[in-house]
C-alpha cells in the first residue's frame, strides 16, 4: 500500500508540472490572439490557434479525468477495492495522460506551423 501511495504522490506532482506547462502554453496563445486582434490582422493564423486552443482544452480535461481516477485509486486503497478495480483504475488514469500528451503534442505542432506562417508573413 505504501509503494502505491507513493507512486500517486509522483503522479500528482508530474500532472501539477504538466499542469503549469499547459497553462503557460495557453496564456501565450491567448496573448497571440490578442495581438493578432489588435492589430487587425485577418491570417490563418487566427486558425490554428483556434486548433491550439481546442487541443489544450481537451488536454486540460484529459489531465483532470486523470487525477480524478487518481484520487478514487487512493480511496480504493483506503476502502480496499478488489486489485482488479484498482488495477483497472491505474492503467485508465495512464490511458488518460498519454492521450492527453498527444493531444498536447498535436498542439505543439499546430504552434511549429503557425509560427512558420507569422515568419513568411513578416517576409513578404
Amino acid at each position: 500500500m505504501n509503494n502505491s501511495i507513493t507512486t500517486l504522490m509522483v503522479l500528482f506532482s508530474s500532472g501539477g508540472l504538466y499542469a503549469l506547462t499547459l497553462n503557460a502554453r495557453y496564456i501565450h496563445m491567448l496573448g497571440r490572439l490578442r495581438q493578432l486582434y489588435d492589430a487587425n490582422i485577418d491570417s490563418n493564423e487566427i486558425e490554428y490557434i483556434k486548433k491550439q486552443s481546442l487541443l489544450l482544452k481537451y488536454s486540460f480535461i484529459l489531465l483532470l479525468g486523470s487525477a480524478i481516477l487518481a484520487i478514487l485509486y487512493v480511496l480504493g486503497n483506503v476502502l480496499l477495492f478488489g486489485q482488479n478495480i484498482l488495477t483497472f483504475i491505474l492503467v485508465s488514469d495512464l490511458i488518460l495522460i498519454i492521450i492527453s500528451m498527444i493531444f498536447f503534442l498535436i498542439e505543439i505542432l499546430i504552434s511549429r506551423n503557425s509560427i512558420i506562417l507569422h515568419i513568411n508573413h513578416k517576409k513578404i
